[in-house]
């Protein structure tokens, strides 16, 4: 995350205003990898742990092997066939819809740069389920030194380039597929670790296992979807109703905030076997202190990371990105709101994911995922680029409230439970 923004920095020490903007347009596409993962790669980990505690013989090691390759196999054939004829259709989109710039040379640049990104964002997602296998076989401690190695090695490919006066075409060839040679690359180190080669498996027995993953993923999947669009689509929305460099300057600020909330999630993700663990032993007294002491320090570290934003944030941005960067105060307050109703939703989120309820916050994120386009495009065209964290925030209001109803329904149900920050007491049968 952070090398990411080390990355960005940069890039905007190198390109002008509306090279740059396009830059950042393209990383907003990211967004587009939680259309298409289908929610396969969370069902294939829980799969291949199932058949690790079934036991070590040589016949789960087959099945491991073949429902691994089955998956990749039908994933690589769909992304390959729908990436193709989807990089084509949004080729012959006109371009101007989304890219809105004074330089007309930039146009056909940008045409073919949001095709290249968004095939090479397709082709990824069966090669990543290798980062869901090294989880599943517990070489998670490998899997983030490799994750380490590839982002420093796409970091020195971006500075050398940088250096050399690589331009927009150079460092945006770089940052679509060197993503993506690293994939491939996570690909093979799980194969040699495991000694595993390339198998032949039935189109039958193939269609079989992704039809039982299908059912099976999702919710997993329009959860992933839902989040994705909520919180990555920012600078997307921006793009549509302002030029093209105040979108590099809004995205700026939203990457300092999404990395804000994502450190913040990273911290919470431990807690989430934990609070699976304390639900099975009925520990619910457990539970509840981990929920208040877990929310008491999600308000203080969002309250200082706000705070600090507030007093210096035009100064560490400008550090940050090497030039002046032009955002309206509305905007930071805007996105201040968003990043605290995210971070808040994350620890019910956490708690209820752990407990294995995820359909009322599946529900809430894919109704918000759905109004959140049109109505984020209406208010950036009334309020201005303001509008659009904005429109998130008030469309997650009723989740910070629903949310937290449902975590405190269920605890009342084993202990006299009566307020995220209350004393949890147990029930004391007659």
């Amino acid at each position: 995350m952070f090398l990411n923004l080390v990355g960005i920095g940069m890039v905007s020490r190198v390109l002008d205003r509306e090279p740059f903007g396009i830059y950042a347009f393209l990383s907003s596409l990211i967004f587009i990898s939680g259309i298409i993962s289908f929610g396969f790669g969370s069902k294939l980990q829980n799969k291949l742990v199932e058949l690790q505690y079934l036991g070590q013989d040589m016949d789960s090691s087959i099945k491991q092997k073949e429902i691994f390759f089955a998956t990749f196999y039908s994933m690589l054939t769909i992304c390959l066939v729908v990436g193709f004829l989807f990089s084509l259709f949004t080729y012959n989109l006109d371009t101007g819809l989304f890219i809105k710039t004074s330089d007309a040379s930039l146009m056909p640049i940008a045409k073919w740069l949001i095709a290249l990104f968004i095939l090479a964002q397709f082709v990824m997602q069966p090669f990543s389920l290798s980062a869901n296998a090294m989880y599943a076989f517990d070489y998670i401690d490998l899997n983030n030194v490799l994750q380490l190695i590839m982002a420093v090695f796409n970091i020195v490919t971006i500075f050398s380039a940088a250096s050399l006066g690589g331009g927009l075409i150079t460092l945006s060839l770089i940052s679509t597929f060197l993503p993506l040679i690293s994939a491939m690359m996570m690909l093979f180190v799980f194969m040699y670790i495991q000694k595993w080669h390339f198998i032949t498996i039935s189109i039958n027995r193939i269609m079989e296992i992704v039809s039982g993953f299908l059912k099976e993923s999702a919710l997993f999947w329009l959860l992933n979807i839902s989040a994705l669009c909520i919180h990555q689509t920012g600078v997307f929305m921006v793009s549509l109703v302002s030029d093209i460099s105040v979108t590099g300057d809004f995205s700026f600020y939203q990457k300092a905030f999404y990395a804000m909330a994502m450190v913040h999630l990273s911290a919470l993700m431990p807690l989430w076997p934990s609070f699976s663990h304390e639900n099975e032993k009925g520990n619910f007294i457990g539970m509840a202190k981990m929920l208040k002491q877990t929310v008491f320090l999600t308000l203080l570290y969002f309250g200082t990371c706000i705070a600090v934003v507030a007093l210096c944030g035009p100064i560490l941005v400008k550090f940050w990105a090497g030039r002046e960067v032009h955002v309206e105060s509305v905007t930071i307050i805007s996105l201040s709101l968003w990043a605290l109703f995210y971070g808040w939703l994350n620890v019910f989120s956490v708690f209820l994911n752990g407990i294995g309820k995820i359909k009322v916050q599946t529900t809430t994120a894919a109704i918000v995922a759905l109004i959140l386009f049109p109505f984020s495009y209406y208010l950036g065209k009334k309020v201005g680029v303001a509008g659009i964290p904005l429109a998130t925030a008030i469309l997650l209001a009723p989740a910070v409230i629903i949310l937290p109803m449902e975590v405190m329904t269920y605890l009342k149900k084993h202990m006299a439970y009566t307020g995220i920050l209350s004393r949890p007491t147990p029930i004391i049968s007659p």
